[in-house]
């Protein structure tokens, strides 16, 4: 063990830099030096993450309160009902299986006489078990099977385009 003289003349090496300098030799730690960080790199980035996790979260409140307020717009399936409204075609065919009933499903092209603009509507016709040779022409008479999505506004109707029609169901009876 070194005496106290000794021990006060031996260098520091506790805040040596490890930097050379011109002449070769180690310098110890200056006040001109700059000063270490008091927190650790580790520290940082975990105060970092934290922050951003609760700004994800904290955000995602504001989100679904417009969510809320926007959801008291209402839909409802119209059929078509005015003579003046003509199916120019119909696309993307499909059948549906529920139970044991099979609908065939169609995206309808919808017009009215007097407008250039178009809006589209599901056209759906129940396939009824017939022990006929002949083929049968599904939705031949479309107009009376359509249905027409529209959003209740509080300045009125207005239809709502709907394209690809797919199934969507809540319990397992669709297949």
């Amino acid at each position: 063990m070194l005496s106290r003289v000794a021990s006060v003349e031996a260098p520091r090496t506790h805040s040596l830099r490890r930097v050379t300098g011109s002449s070769g030799r180690r310098r110890e730690g200056r006040e001109s030096e700059p000063r270490r960080p008091r927190m650790s790199r580790h520290h940082f980035c975990s105060a970092v993450l934290i922050f951003l996790v609760m700004v994800m979260f904290c955000g995602r409140g504001a989100a679904s309160a417009d969510v809320k307020e926007s959801s008291s717009v209402q839909f409802k399936w119209e059929g078509i009902t005015d003579v003046k409204e003509a199916v120019k075609s119909l696309g993307v065919p499909g059948l549906l299986k529920v139970e044991n009933d099979v609908f065939a499903v169609a995206e309808a092209q919808c017009k009215k006489e007097e407008e250039e603009n178009t809006f589209t509507g599901i056209a759906s016709q129940i396939l009824t078990k017939k022990t006929t040779k002949e083929p049968e022409e599904v939705l031949k008479d479309a107009k009376k099977d359509i249905q027409v999505l529209e959003k209740d506004a509080s300045q009125g109707k207005k239809k709502v385009d709907v394209s690809r029609p797919t199934t969507v169901g809540r319990e397992e009876r669709f297949t």
